[in-house]
């Protein structure tokens, strides 16, 4: 599956890129895109019409007749620029063909208005800098990365992170924590350091095999071992359960 959509994705942009066409890629994090969404919603009002009529066509008819919620004019109105006849009664003059006018008004002005309810609650992040440090979502942690630079498109930055590999990632997706600089750490090379002792030449006077070597001002001393720990034993006194009063029973205390 993986393999298919890799071959799938360079497929895409090898047509886009010989056909020089700006291919704007989202998120993969981010929830499915307004087309797909569309797509779905179109299909469940079918399937919702076909349960519902007998006929479909009856139920296609009625629908296409219907105004599109937050505008005045139906899909047959904005196809055919007038509406279609139905089995309910209707005038003659409404069903001659009438030019539209305020389409692109009230469409925009309906998607001013689901702008303004979706967005309620939100507020703007701000913007990275270069070289800052920031931690990039990764399912459920959050790794340290630095930005690199501001992507294309709007909202999405150019990251790495920490082991040297470099994303692509939404706004959204970066926590900005305000944390200095990483540093590697670089293992100090201890023979490039030399000191004093290390060339000077100590002489060590070795006594005779008939010579007492000479006391010291520390002799020294075995190491005492260390003294076992004493084990406490229990002094209170030791009583059977009141459920065993009526069999004889020795008490005995076991010294472990």
């Amino acid at each position: 599956m993986e393999s298919l959509k890799s071959s799938y994705q360079t497929t895409c942009h090898t047509i886009a890129r010989n056909s020089n066409i700006l291919q704007v890629t989202g998120d993969s994090n981010s929830p499915p895109q307004v087309p797909l969404i569309l797509s779905e919603k179109a299909v469940q009002n079918i399937k919702r019409i076909l349960k519902k009529k007998s006929d479909p066509y009856i139920g296609l008819l009625e629908y296409r007749n219907t105004p599109v919620t937050g505008m005045t004019y139906s899909p047959s109105q904005l196809l055919m620029s007038r509406a279609t006849r139905t089995k309910i009664p209707v005038a003659t003059e409404l069903l001659q063909p009438k030019l539209f006018t305020e389409v692109y008004q009230q469409l925009k002005a309906r998607q001013q208005r689901q702008v303004h309810y979706y967005n309620q609650g939100t507020k703007p992040l701000t913007s990275l800098e270069p070289q800052e440090v920031v931690r990039l979502r990764q399912g459920k942690t959050w790794t340290p990365a630095i930005v690199d630079a501001k992507a294309e498109t709007p909202r999405f930055y150019l990251v790495t992170t920490l082991t040297g590999q470099q994303y692509r990632r939404n706004r959204k997706d970066l926590l900005q924590t305000g944390e200095p600089p990483p540093t590697l750490s670089v293992p100090e090379d201890i023979n490039r350091h030399t000191t004093d002792t290390d060339t000077e030449t100590q002489t060590i006077q070795v006594p005779a095999a008939n010579e007492q070597p000479h006391a010291t001002a520390f002799s020294d001393k075995s190491p005492t071992p260390p003294t076992p720990p004493t084990r406490r034993t229990s002094n209170r006194s030791k009583t059977l359960p009141a459920k065993f009063k009526d069999y004889v029973m020795n008490v005995l205390n076991i010294e472990h």
